[in-house]
């Protein structure tokens, strides 16, 4: 995983072609071996045609596919689901394929018919799949600017120690590589939601908020996303550990608890379980 395909920027017109048979079974293949959680399913859509059902509300043109998760409604599914679907979106990009993700710009009655799933499935996210244009066209231009996904907070605004003071980038200590792939992970109008907090033997997530955070909140689909860049940058630089939610953490002002990356050099492992 290098640097380039971490900070992968959203496709919103794509070209007018099909997705390669040996590009979908590919990335099928590659969901098969992922261990992601029977509670959360995954299917790719790619009937062309779909679109109009869908809906995109004029944000995506001339998408290939629709990567859609659903599942039923519990605690830690949406990092879950952010997770697994920033693995997939990740691994789209080193094969040339633009993806956007689409948390409201789409018809979630119209996927449940077309998947025939009930209605307590929720289904918080979509993913646009496709090849991108070359260049540009204005309204991508017009898009990008809109939502500040060009910019990024600096790394001492995101990180902190445990007595919350920020925390500067330390080319010597691997970890930092680590954090600096979660500040450039997207996230829904570019607000990195997280903050990460460092002590002796962890690394400890949190949602930052301002007003009350719902359960039902994109921005744990955005904590998800962070902790795969976190997590696949890790097992990149060969850092061992593993996620664990530590029961009744400590929560500050704004800060929500979400889960730790404990550092044990005897142990690895690279997934998020519920």
């Amino acid at each position: 995983m290098n640097k380039e395909i971490i900070n992968r920027h959203s496709t919103r017109t794509f070209k007018k072609e099909a997705l390669q048979i040996e590009h979908l079974n590919t990335i099928n293949a590659f969901i098969t071996n992922l261990n992601i959680p029977l509670d959360i399913n995954i299917k790719i859509l790619t009937n062309i045609n779909i679109k109009e059902k869908i809906g995109t509300y004029g944000f995506i043109s001339n998408p290939a596919a629709y990567l859609i998760a659903y599942c039923k409604n519990k605690p830690m599914i949406l990092e879950t689901i952010g997770y697994y679907l920033e693995n997939i979106v990740l691994y789209a990009t080193s094969l040339g394929i633009g993806t956007c993700f689409l948390g409201a710009t789409f018809s979630k009655k119209q996927i449940k018919k077309i998947l025939n799933i009930s209605d307590d499935m929720i289904i918080p996210i979509i993913i646009v799949l496709g090849y991108p244009l070359e260049k540009l066209t204005i309204k991508d231009k017009i898009i990008k600017s809109s939502i500040n996904s060009t910019s990024r907070l600096p790394f001492n605004k995101l990180f902190f120690d445990d007595n919350l003071n920020t925390l500067n980038y330390d080319i010597n200590n691997k970890y930092h590589e680590c954090l600096e792939m979660v500040r450039l992970a997207p996230s829904a109008f570019n607000l990195q939601p997280w903050r990460i907090i460092e002590t002796n033997n962890a690394y400890h997530f949190y949602i930052y908020h301002n007003l009350p955070l719902d359960d039902n909140d994109i921005k744990h689909i955005d904590m998800g996303i962070a902790i795969a860049h976190f997590v696949l940058m890790c097992k990149e630089l060969n850092l061992k550990g593993h996620l664990e939610i530590i029961q009744d953490y400590i929560n500050y002002p704004n800060f929500n608890y979400i889960i730790s990356w404990l550092i044990n050099n005897d142990r690895d492992n690279y997934e998020i379980q519920l």
